[in-house]
């Protein structure tokens, strides 16, 4: 069988290879003509998977190796018998981490505490609730809104706490995004984060968006960035992606290329999730998995020692944490990469490559929990919290 994969879906080969013939071919090049005599597609967000690409050809099975799938015509796929598949939860850990990094960071520079900060959680999906059982560790009070999960508690009679989108704008200090991208209906998220929601928002929150572009409005988040209203953005997530405006990566504290759940961890684990469907799908004897990707990587089976930072958990308990969490992911790094991408000198041709090329060359950044600390100034209280919190191992 012929596969047609994103060359930007790692460990691809390795996982399908005895499977059929692989042929990777750039996300962004995909088009009717390379698929045609395809039985199977393997796509990441590049690629619009539609009729206007699938129409005519002999796929059979559509993969993505990402959670979101708004660059995928579900219809379509249903209506023509083609079946499909996600990986929705693989990059969980991956942006939760992430966020947490983010928030570490942003604390630190702005000199205030995140245990003081009540951090509202729109979505409370595989990365959301995620999210908050890593914040609710560390003692964060945490607001969460999910209209469609309510729904589905009322219709159960089953307890839940969440609360209205107007409430948690109200209250939060932070406010970190974890939905789909939906364009209409009961649900919709495009532009959920609008000039109406974000004049609801308590003046200097915190807008965090590792979700999809779409689901802020950017020039209302512009305007409420120059008012005050917005003091810290952190943006993984673009509305025009390959082209992110200049002006967003301005005014993102933190601004990155899309990448939040690239960690190596997250990239095998969607993979691996989309080729045991193919398996199940076409219904082919599974290999063994002794000499699947990674398993020689360090930390793959241990864990890989953390420096003992010089601050005092005792003393600081948090700038504590910040500096375990940029030993294990430098996201500043990340940062910089991106803010060259806002030069006005730049065309948007050359812009677009450059932000192809942040993710297809990303460095290898690794779960956090592949990771430990010894430190025997630790108490047992900031034990529970690193392990719980951060996912790491730790020795006392």
């Amino acid at each position: 069988m012929l596969i047609v994969a994103d060359t930007a879906i790692p460990f691809v080969n390795a996982f399908f290879e005895s499977y059929g013939m692989v042929s990777l071919i750039a996300g962004h090049e995909i088009d009717l003509r390379s698929i045609k005599t395809a039985d199977a597609l393997l796509v990441r967000t590049q690629t619009r998977v539609d009729a206007a690409l699938l129409g005519g050809t002999s796929v059979r099975f559509v993969g993505s190796a990402t959670a979101g799938v708004d660059h995928i015509d579900l219809d379509y796929l249903e209506a023509h018998n083609i079946h499909f598949v996600s990986a929705p939860g693989a990059n969980s850990h991956s942006v939760v981490e992430y966020v947490l990094t983010a928030l570490f960071e942003l604390s630190w520079g702005a000199s205030q505490k995140l245990t003081a900060k009540t951090v509202g959680v729109i979505g409370s999906g595989a990365v959301g609730g995620c999210l908050v059982r890593r914040l609710k560790a560390f003692g964060v009070r945490t607001l969460v809104c999910d209209p469609p999960l309510e729904q589905e508690a009322l219709h159960s009679d089953e307890p839940h706490s969440f609360v209205s989108l107007d409430f948690l704008l109200r209250e939060s200090d932070i406010i970190s995004l974890h939905v789909p991208l939906i364009q209409d209906g009961k649900f919709a998220t495009k532009h959920l984060m609008d000039a109406d929601a974000l004049g609801k928002c308590r003046r200097g929150t915190w807008l965090l968006n590792t979700s999809r572009g779409g689901v802020v409005d950017e020039r209302a988040l512009l305007s409420a960035v120059a008012s005050g209203a917005i003091s810290r953005v952190v943006t993984d997530v673009w509305d025009d992606e390959p082209l992110p405006a200049p002006e967003m990566i301005q005014a993102s504290h933190i601004a990155t290329s899309h990448i939040a759940g690239y960690s190596i961890d997250a990239k095998r684990r969607a993979t691996r999730m989309i080729r045991d469907a193919y398996i199940v799908h076409f219904k082919l004897e599974r290999y063994s998995a002794a000499s699947e990707p990674g398993a020689a990587e360090p930390g793959a089976a241990g864990s890989i020692e953390l420096l003992v930072p010089e601050t005092d958990p005792k003393e600081s308990f948090e700038r504590y944490c910040r500096d375990l969490v940029l030993q294990m992911y430098p996201i500043m790094k990340d940062h910089h990469n991106m803010t060259r991408l806002r030069s006005s000198a730049m065309v948007d041709e050359d812009r677009a490559e450059s932000f192809r090329q942040l993710r297809s060359n990303y460095a290898a950044r690794f779960g956090f929990y592949r990771y430990r600390i010894s430190d025997s100034r630790l108490r047992t209280e900031q034990i529970r919290r690193l392990s719980d919190g951060l996912g790491i191992k730790v020795v006392a």
